[in-house]
């Protein structure tokens, strides 16, 4: 069974038990300022038992502050967190079943990786001491888990930047919390890295059942390891959805650009058809002026046609698995393509395929 079937099967269970379950996680109109700026605006979400969402947003939109409203970390001026059918608004932090993984980890220099483990256990389990930590079966379990169990007797100092932040997971998840929330988890590692850990960490939250929050500005991040997508703009929610509904159905122009690279080319819808400078595409519209939206891949790089839309090549950009081609058309226009096999070069033609995402002149 492939990974992505297998992620699509997840959702579709959380999906369901998030129907007759109650929500891990209700945020209820939260807001905060900080002297003029509003960092956060009446902000309202639910998140599902065992449910992983992403919140997706560029920096300074108030991702972070979110997160620490929840965390019990920053007071709301208004709104409420419940977590299971518990108002926990007026908690302080050690009492609301909830861990924060921060960005680098934040292990203690000074403790082993199976004491640092071992410290977030119940303060009635520490009064047994660290000295044995290793040996502990909890800490073992967790260790084993997040397959960092060779690592139990080294010092923070004596790990990888990836191993660290699996060492940071399984010492939230040892207070047995309800919630988990990652802040940039994955932003001090190298790219090479980043897959890995995310993949065990992804795979660690779905074996224990625990609801997870991540923050990140990466769109890449968010799309592959989340069942939902919240994206966040200027202190606000602005769509919520499955990572494929955010990409192939973004709620507006912006969106679109942020989540992934698009194609944005002004036109006129009538009848469902918007005539564009990449010729006729499809939409599901009302008739009107506005802006037409396409992916990259759904733009096909054809050798010069007589019909189609064609100009020069004027950059190309390899990745390995594929490229996005950089054309400049005839009429003016430069469109992005991303294909996969020869790189073209020279005069080329052009040719959408699919529906493009409409969206109304203001």
């Amino acid at each position: 069974m492939s990974l992505g079937l297998l992620d699509a099967e997840v959702r579709e269970a959380v999906v369901a038990e998030s129907e007759t379950a109650e929500p891990a996680l209700v945020l209820d109109g939260l807001v905060k300022s900080f002297g003029s700026t509003r960092a956060v605006r009446s902000v309202g979400l639910e998140l599902a038992p065992g449910e992983l969402l992403a919140i997706l947003g560029p920096s300074g939109c108030g991702k972070s502050t979110l997160l620490r409203l929840i965390a019990g970390l920053e007071r709301p001026d208004a709104g409420r967190v419940l977590v299971g059918d518990r108002d926990v608004t007026g908690r302080p932090a050690h009492k609301r079943r909830i861990a924060l993984v921060p960005q680098e980890g934040a292990l203690f220099p000074h403790l082993t990786v199976a004491q640092n483990v071992s410290f977030g256990l119940p303060g009635s389990a520490r009064l047994f001491g660290l000295r044995r930590a290793g040996e502990r079966p909890e800490v073992q379990r967790l260790l084993k888990l997040l397959h960092i169990d060779d690592l139990a007797d080294r010092m923070p100092a004596q790990i990888s930047g990836g191993q660290a932040q699996r060492v940071a997971l399984a010492r939230a998840l040892a207070c047995d919390p309800e919630l988990v929330l990652l802040d940039e988890p994955f932003s001090a590692l190298d790219a090479s890295l980043r897959q890995s850990v995310r993949t065990d960490i992804r795979s660690t939250l779905r074996q224990l059942g625990v609801a997870a929050i991540v923050v990140t500005h990466d769109q890449e991040e968010a799309l592959s390891l989340a069942d939902r997508v919240a994206v966040m703009q200027a202190g606000r929610i602005v769509q919520v959805g499955a990572p494929d509904e955010i990409y192939r159905a973004p709620a507006d122009s912006g969106i679109a650009q942020f989540v992934g690279n698009a194609v944005v080319l002004p036109g006129f819808c009538v009848a469902g058809c918007v005539s564009s400078c990449l010729g006729d595409i499809t939409v599901n519209a009302l008739d009107g002026a506005g802006s037409v939206m396409l992916r990259p891949e759904q733009i096909l790089v054809l050798p010069p046609a007589p019909g189609l839309p064609s100009g020069e090549v004027e950059l190309v950009t390899f990745f390995g698995h594929d490229a996005d081609v950089q054309v400049r058309l005839d009429s003016g226009e430069t469109v992005i393509a991303r294909i996969q096999g020869d790189l073209p070069r020279g005069r080329v033609s052009l040719q959408v395929r699919g529906a493009g995402c409409f969206y109304p002149a203001a």
